[in-house]
This record gives C-alpha cells, structure tokens and sequence, in this order.
C-alpha cells in the first residue's frame, strides 16, 4: 500500500438523511457527552465544534482511506482510528492490525482530488459498498453507526484541509 497525500483531507460530515440528521462524532449516553469509543450522529447542538477526521489516502489492491480523529477540543479523541466491532459498529481503536479502508463517494462517483470546499450527497462505505448506516430508533435515542443496517447515511462533507501528510504520530495534527 503507498500513501497518496495529494488524495488526503480533514473533513467533518453533517448527515442530511431524513429523521437522521446529525454530524458524525462520539456522543452517547446521559447527560450527552462525547466519549470517544463509538461512532454517532449527533445533534449539531451536542457538541461544538464538530469532530473532525483526518481521511488519508491508500492505493494498492484495497485501495481506500483509512480515517482517524483528529482533537477537535481539549481532550477529545486525537489519532484514534475508525474500525468494525463484531457487530459491524464502527469504533474508535487506538490502534488496528488491518483497519477497513473507507470509500467516499459523491453522486455515486468516487471522490478523486479533494478540493477545500463544501461536498453534497456524499456516501460512505466499507469494501462491497456497505454504506455507513444506523439502525431505526426513536429520534432522542442513540444513533450508533454502522454498517449492515437499515438506514443508509448520506451526508455532507465539509473539506476543510487538502493534501494531507500521513497522520503516522500521535503528534500531528494537534490543534493549539
């Protein structure tokens, strides 16, 4: 596999799915808080700002992007890694043998070139195009994401730096 940095972006995404609406992030439980284990759809209102993630990009046989977090307030998540649970949840490791590789979509297209700029109707997906999904629940219920379930995600993405370089040190990407 060989990074390809001029394919690599920190985004964060605002899910525009009807009766699913919410950023992507790590917000559970009561009173709501980002914990930083599990992927969410969260209330805009939930957390401020939204997480971000660094999207970088791999080619090879299984070419795709591997995502991590990025700290987007002190003492959240920074560096940890988006991979499957046995229950096809999708959780944050601080680290990963073989993490999935992620494909980004626009219009059904596959995303080339990042541009710094605001994306509509994005998917995201595991290999097979198992679309990022949730499974139905009551609107103030949890929305733990995931793939294999009934409600596929679309989203927004909000490109907000390109040309990434690989996030390979906890050390990178820190805001200050």
């Amino acid at each position: 596999m060989r990074y390809v940095q001029e394919r690599s972006f920190i985004a964060t995404f605002l899910s525009t799915t009807p009766g699913y609406s919410g950023y992507l992030d790590s917000v559970e439980g009561l009173p709501r808080t980002r914990r930083n284990n599990w992927l969410t759809l969260t209330s805009p209102f939930s957390a401020e700002p939204p997480q971000r993630f660094w999207l970088g990009y791999f080619e090879g046989r299984d070419a795709g992007y591997q995502v991590r977090t990025l700290e987007s307030a002190p003492g959240d998540s920074h560096h940890a890694i988006w991979d499957l649970s046995f229950s096809n949840s999708i959780g944050f490791y601080v680290s990963s043998t073989n993490p999935v590789l992620w494909r980004v979509r626009v219009d059904d297209a596959k995303l080339q070139v990042p541009e710094q700029r605001t994306y509509r109707n994005v998917t995201l997906a595991a290999p097979g195009k198992a679309l990022l999904s949730v499974a139905t629940r009551d609107s103030w219920d949890d929305h733990y994401v995931g793939i294999k379930r009934p409600n596929p995600l679309t989203f927004t993405m909000d490109v907000l730096e390109v040309g990434c370089a690989l996030f390979d040190s906890h050390l990178k990407f820190r805001r200050r």
